[in-house]
């Protein structure tokens, strides 16, 4: 119970500040973002422990909803720890994932063997920022938060996006 109230809270702080209509702090946004999802991913979890009661199932069901709702504006963003590449403005709802969002730089840093099929040794030998263009070029998403195995058995089509 206390896992689904601090979520609640962040998800009202994180709406909060993504509703915000001046200044644009990318950096802190990411991070809010981000740890927005770690949240309703444990809520999500620790709700699924409950299956059969109905709150429980549709809480696990909204959070889980609510945590790939968030992904699609962390993907437009990048995912630099540096705090590189991120965009000047919010990332809106019709910006496509990978498309030049100001600063006048492009945000894929696609390589060529994304144009091609890959085999998984290739894969493995891959870092994972060339794995993560490569997964959001064959529109896979919630990339930034699979690991390196994850990534590579979802690119080479084991698992489902």
């Amino acid at each position: 119970m206390r896992l689904d109230n601090d979520c609640a809270d962040l998800c009202t702080v994180a709406a909060r500040i993504l509703a915000r209509q001046t200044g644009y702090d990318a950096p802190t946004t990411m991070a809010i973002i981000e740890a927005t999802r770690t949240v309703l991913r444990a809520s999500a979890d620790a709700a699924e422990e409950f299956a059969g009661t109905p709150y429980f199932e549709l809480s696990a069901k909204e959070c889980r909803e609510t945590e790939q709702l968030l992904g699609r504006p962390a993907e437009q963003m990048g995912s630099s720890d540096a705090g590189e590449g991120y965009p000047t403005s919010p990332p809106s709802a019709t910006t496509p994932a990978g498309a030049s969002m100001g600063g006048g730089a492009e945000m894929s840093g696609t390589s060529e063997a994304s144009s091609q099929e890959v085999s998984e040794e290739q894969l493995r030998e891959m870092n994972m920022d060339e794995l993560r263009d490569m997964a959001r070029d064959k529109g896979l998403s919630g990339v930034h938060d699979m690991r390196k195995e994850e990534l590579i058995d979802a690119i080479s089509g084991k698992r489902g996006s």
